[in-house]
């Protein structure tokens, strides 16, 4: 695939997602400041879209009625903010990045950096870009490294890309986020076994593993003791038992109230419907922490199918789309943009590109006489 060169317009583009990203830089009022963002992201979208004078396809037209259907279900400050999110999302994807996978690396390595520091700083939870939010400096840490993965899938493995997945994980780690946590770690070890034992290069290497086994034996044996009381002290966090029994009381509320009303149960109650009735729990309006049941009893299950099916109709990375947000799902990411659109975009990047969530065929091993065969595999022709 030929990307194009990078001009103005998409300099504009990537300047904003930085500065979007890196909140900690600008204000501590996060929930004004995502909304303020999220109007930005719809301006700049827009303002692309037409300025690379881009044509709507008939997919795109379904998903902006459906983003006007959610809005004049519940015209309020929540269904206006989903509404700008759902049209952001097509704007954004419609645009090619010259280089995404090099752009989703700085970030990485600026996460990681801001992480380290923080932690280095005595912070007990480090929160990246943001400006009070570990769980969404997880998310995003996450949604970089199965990204990352993905890419190297397709295209063939890269040691520094590698090691870069490992430190996002060590990056999550240190937001003390254990849900987020547990699945970095998963994809991470079931994406690597797949790579190590496809990819012939470093399958032919196995005395490099053997020392390199060796090598953390002897860590463990040297660092054992200390390592383990500092795991277990970023997973016993102080506010952990209040943070679950919280989320359960909500889950049990939700489901109590769509079981009991079979209107709210398919159609819902309004955009917002969540924020109103937990604005008692801690004493301002926080909507239930899982996004696909907030949709549901917002939109009710109707709207819930209408949304996901317009947005995720006959895309490939659908099961991205599910691995990545269906853990940040439990943190509403819903309502941090920036989360939204890398993710709208990462997965625009895929699906041009052709590349698959899972391979069955082996990757011709990287080099200039391969190249043509990688490009033929990403075009489905192998």
């Amino acid at each position: 695939m030929k990307l194009k060169k990078p001009n103005g317009l998409e300099a504009l583009i990537v300047i904003y997602l930085f500065l979007a990203l890196c909140e900690f830089l600008y204000t501590r009022n996060t929930g004004q400041w995502t909304k303020v963002v999220l109007a930005g992201f719809f301006a700049v979208g827009v303002y692309a879209f037409f300025m690379e004078r881009q044509k709507l396809k008939r997919l795109n037209v379904i998903q902006l009625m459906v983003a006007f259907g959610v809005l004049l279900w519940s015209v309020n400050s929540q269904g206006i903010r989903y509404f700008l999110t759902l049209t952001t999302v097509v704007f954004w994807a419609r645009h090619r990045f010259g280089a995404l996978e090099k752009l989703i690396k700085i970030m990485a390595w600026l996460g990681i950096v801001l992480a380290f520091v923080q932690f280095a700083q005595g912070m007990t939870r480090v929160t990246g870009f943001y400006a009070n939010s570990p769980t969404q400096m997880a998310c995003t840490m996450y949604l970089f490294e199965c990204y990352l993965l993905i890419r190297m899938m397709n295209t063939g493995v890269r040691p520094s890309t590698l090691l870069l997945c490992a430190l996002c994980i060590i990056a999550i780690f240190l937001t003390e986020t254990r849900s987020v946590l547990l699945a970095g770690a998963a994809v991470f070890t079931g994406y690597g076994i797949i790579l190590f034992v496809d990819y012939s290069p470093i399958r032919s290497k196995k005395l490099l593993f053997v020392l390199a086994g060796l090598m953390l034996l002897l860590f463990l044996a040297v660092f054992a003791k200390p390592l383990i009381s500092f795991v277990q002290s970023k997973f016993q966090r102080t506010n952990s038992s209040d943070s679950t029994n919280t989320r359960m009381f909500m889950y049990r509320t939700v489901l109590d109230i769509m079981r009991g009303d079979k209107a709210i149960l398919l159609f819902g109650g309004k955009g917002g419907y969540t924020h109103e009735l937990f604005k008692g729990v801690k004493g301002q309006y926080i909507p239930v922490h899982q996004d696909f049941l907030l949709f549901a009893v917002e939109y009710g299950l109707v709207g819930l199918v209408v949304i996901l099916t317009a947005f995720l109709w006959g895309k490939r990375t659908a099961l991205y789309f599910f691995m990545v947000y269906g853990v940040g799902s439990f943190h509403n990411v819903i309502l941090n943009p920036v989360f939204v659109i890398l993710l709208a975009v990462t997965m625009a990047d895929m699906e041009r590109r052709g590349d698959r969530m899972i391979r069955l065929k082996r990757l011709p091993a990287a080099g200039p006489l391969q190249a043509d065969k990688r490009t033929e595999y990403q075009k489905g022709q192998l």
